[in-house]
């Protein structure tokens, strides 16, 4: 497949794939974002874009993307089915150690598992280190199970079983970036540090997948105006 195109997110809380160019690639060549799976930080900064600003860039995002890709294939000619290929990775695809006796594992269930910690607003919404620590060991619990044996009788199962691999490791990067950073920043807040750190002005890059890793990259730009630590209100949440 000479393009890729990544046109939607699968768990609150992530701030999208970072895309380099106007046409929504990103570094990897023929790989191309939209909607939620690409950061809004464009439209919106540190905050999500809600409502119609979500559905414009969801639109738009989509349209450059697909002129962006589309224009990479044409680029390719001839010569798109001589370039070498690579395997990117195997979980949900096959098993590490493989045994026709082990038991494939339910992604169903594992896709229940994340939701279970990304959606509730007080493990995802009002952070601590204690709350974060807790929701990773059982995301990580769910990673093992995830490195286990998938099903592969269709592509169907093919679907649900790497879409169940890419639900736990976003849902583990959520929390380990999150974890390390220790401040309250707009829509990110630790009800252990509530204040925002004038201090932590980078970016986070996270990833990894049996071994996760955060990178800060820091902002070299000067500010305008000093900064001001400012401390963040405790919203109430009410559940249903």
């Amino acid at each position: 497949m000479p393009v890729t195109l990544i046109l939607e997110g699968t768990v609150r809380g992530t701030g999208g794939i970072r895309i380099v160019n106007d046409s929504c690639g990103t570094k990897v060549p023929g790989l191309y974002a939209a909607g939620d799976a690409a950061s809004r930080e464009f439209l919106a900064g540190l905050a999500s874009g809600g409502g119609g600003p979500n559905a414009a860039w969801a639109i738009s995002t989509g349209q450059w993307a697909g002129v962006g890709a589309a224009a990479f294939a044409k680029s390719l000619g001839a010569h798109a089915h001589e370039r070498v290929m690579h395997p990117a990775g195997e979980a949900g695809l096959r098993s590490p150690s493989p045994s026709p006796a082990s038991e494939t594992f339910d992604s169903e269930a594992i896709g229940r598992g994340v939701q279970a910690q990304m959606f509730p607003l007080e493990k995802n919404y009002l952070r601590s280190e204690q709350g974060l620590l807790d929701s990773l060991a059982k995301l990580e619990t769910l990673w093992q199970q995830v490195r286990g044996n998938p099903k592969q009788d269709t592509v169907r199962d093919v679907e649900f079983y790497r879409r169940a691999a890419a639900l736990t490791a976003v849902a583990r990067w959520a929390y380990f970036s999150a974890l390390h950073r220790t401040e309250s920043r707009s829509e990110h807040i630790r009800m252990d540090y509530p204040e925002t750190d004038p201090n932590q002005r980078y970016y986070q890059a996270t990833g990894g997948l049996d071994r996760l890793w955060v990178r800060r990259d820091w902002l070299t730009d000067a500010v305008a105006t000093p900064p001001v630590p400012t401390i963040q209100t405790t919203p109430s949440v009410s559940k249903l």
